[in-house]
């Protein structure tokens, strides 16, 4: 595949450390024969400078930059930044899709993917959670963990910048018990040899190799922790805040509390005592070991191939104002500011098998209570009511395509009225069906690789297939190539201006189907129509099921059973007039 240009927009220093910079680093290394990255350091204490003092060099397929408003050709973004702000977030989606780590900042609502490898202490709307999405250093996964016989001594490090400068609060209480450690000190450390007695390691880039050869390492909830678990090192956690020793807790990890002023004359004692403990923490860190498989980088560099080119990242106007409203583990599913629309970013393109008959079986009863073959009769019914539609607007019959035609039924009805119909449909198994067993002419494959005649057709139709198409403009571009002037574009779709959304819009953002990359309404389908030249335009609301809306409003429990039959028309007929049924057909003439 061509190099896939990623932005890392990253943050070093300070109270930030050095695990952000390191991840981005880690995906830069793994993905070199494919990537080339471009980093971004946003203001964070941080400084090439103190960078290349500590032994972190970029590989030779990255390099730094300045700024990103000029950047050309990058097709994607990689944000690992603690809290972005939405001017921030909205900004480098412009740029491309954007992969966010561990962000709790207000601009993760226009990140198109959210992972959250670290667990969290709030619930968080996102994608990916878990440690199989933890990357480690390269240099740690590379290595092959000592036995516990083999490692000595006693590590302490907090990091790559130390900014509450535990390591010789740390190493001071060892030297109280008789242990002179080993600390080392990231390019942000302000650490001074004479706070302590033991030795002082500057060269930040060796930490993987000591965290395999330490008997026991010594640090605070982070990065380097799950280190030391990959490693099967022993681990005693001194924390910076109440906060991250709550995070602790979520592990089976030794912790020895919070820096605070009554721990700190405590901390030889405490050091003492647990250390003495050893065989409950070479326990601990065999069972934490299990843990890390030391895989996440190549499930994220998967991901990021994935999430580069696949998925829909505007509206049918291409507005640039939208939010997230549904996070899953294969989409999210955003909602444009401006004109209201759904649509989908689906970065997992295993999604439905259309070539398995459980398609249009067991998935399809799972959703109408019977399976399509089954549905066979209503299929054809409304059928028949579209093709008299479509008559009474054309006047006469004529060439029929039916686009995603499935087994064929409305192609065999057509073609009983009299039509020249014909169908394009993706899946072998369908194709195969409706040839074998109603004889008709179906083309195998996507809509766009089938070859068609140049103004070859009066009646183009999608019959709730249009939402599934990603590239919409395409599509249309395609339907005029081929359409007749004068002829009809035929549409049935979900209605995201009908009664469920309006009034039920949790259940149907929980039941939104992961390949359904567009929801609209007829009247936004109408304008973006017109820019392809489609001009006399005919609507019919569809999908009106009174007994929702009553259940919705709770007007079921009201004793009106006596009257239902007639409020339910009185409801069918403001519906069909206000187009509040939770589908609609949408008959669009081209010019």
């Amino acid at each position: 595949m061509n190099k896939l240009n990623v932005l890392f927009y990253t943050v070093c220093g300070g109270k930030f450390g050095m695990g952000h910079f390191i991840r981005c680093l880690a995906l830069a290394l793994k993905g070199n024969n494919f990537i080339e990255g471009f980093f971004y350091l946003r203001k964070s204490g941080g400084s090439r400078k103190k960078l290349a003092g500590g032994r972190i060099p970029l590989p030779n397929n990255s390099r730094y930059i300045n700024e990103i408003d000029d950047l050309e050709d990058v097709n994607l973004v990689v944000s690992d930044v603690r809290n972005t702000s939405p001017k921030e977030m909205r900004k480098l989606t412009k740029i491309a899709p954007v992969i966010s780590f561990d962000d709790w900042g207000a601009g993760i609502d226009y990140a198109h993917v959210t992972i959250y490898p670290l667990p969290t202490l709030r619930e968080i709307s996102g994608n990916l959670f878990g440690l199989e999405y933890l990357i480690l250093n390269p240099a740690v996964t590379a290595t092959s963990p000592l036995s516990i016989k083999d490692k000595k001594g006693v590590l302490v490090c907090f990091g790559g910048s130390d900014p509450y400068n535990l390591s010789p609060v740390v190493a001071r209480a060892l030297n109280q018990i008789g242990i002179r450690p080993l600390v080392v000190a990231g390019p942000f450390s302000e650490i001074n040899k004479d706070e302590f007695d033991g030795q002082l390691v500057r060269d930040f880039s060796i930490l993987p190799e000591l965290l395999n050869k330490s008997r026991l390492v010594i640090t605070s909830f982070g990065i380097t922790l799950f280190e030391a678990m990959y490693l099967q090192t022993p681990v005693i956690l001194f924390n910076n805040t109440a906060y991250h020793n709550k995070l602790a807790e979520k592990f089976d990890v030794i912790s020895l509390g919070y820096r605070n002023r009554k721990i700190i004359p405590k901390l030889p004692k405490l050091l003492e005592r647990t250390i003495g403990g050893e065989d409950v923490l070479i326990e601990r860190a065999e069972m934490n070991k299990k843990l890390i498989d030391g895989k996440a980088a190549e499930r994220i560099l998967e991901l990021m191939k994935e999430t580069a080119f696949s998925g829909r990242r505007r509206c049918l106007f291409n507005h640039q104002k939208y939010y997230s409203v549904k996070r899953g583990t294969k989409n999210t599913l955003f909602r444009c500011r401006k004109c209201g629309d759904l649509f989908n970013f689906l970065f997992d393109s295993e999604g439905d098998n259309y070539d398995s008959p459980s398609y249009f079986l067991s998935n399809y009863r799972a959703q109408y209570g019977k399976t399509y073959i089954a549905d066979r009769e209503n299929i054809e019914r409304m059928a028949g009511l579209r093709l008299e539609r479509i008559e009474n607007i054309l006047g006469r019959h004529g060439k029929l395509l039916d686009v995603g035609s499935a087994l064929g039924f409305l192609v065999k009805v057509a073609r009983d009225r009299g039509w020249d119909a014909e169908g394009v449909e993706i899946s072998a198994y369908a194709v195969e069906w409706s040839r074998r067993r109603l004889g008709i002419n179906v083309h195998r494959g996507s809509f766009f690789d089938v070859e068609l005649d140049k103004d070859g057709y009066d009646v183009i139709t999608f019959f709730y297939v249009l939402e599934h198409f990603k590239e919409l403009d395409r599509v249309i571009e395609k339907v005029k190539s081929v359409l007749k002037s004068g002829g009809i574009l035929a549409i049935a779709m979900p209605n995201r201006g009908g009664i469920s959304f309006r009034f039920n819009r949790r259940d149907y953002l929980r039941d939104h189907p992961n390949d359904h990359y567009i929801d609209t309404t007829h009247r936004n389908l109408r304008k973006y129509l017109r820019n392809y030249g489609f001009g006399k335009f005919y609507t019919i609301s569809t999908g009106i099921h009174p007994e929702r809306f009553f259940s919705i409003l709770r007007l079921n429990k009201l004793g009106l059973n006596e009257k239902r039959e007639l409020l339910y028309r009185i409801y069918c007929t403001a519906a069909k007039k206000l187009n509040l049924g939770d589908t609609f057909e949408l008959y669009a003439v081209k010019n």
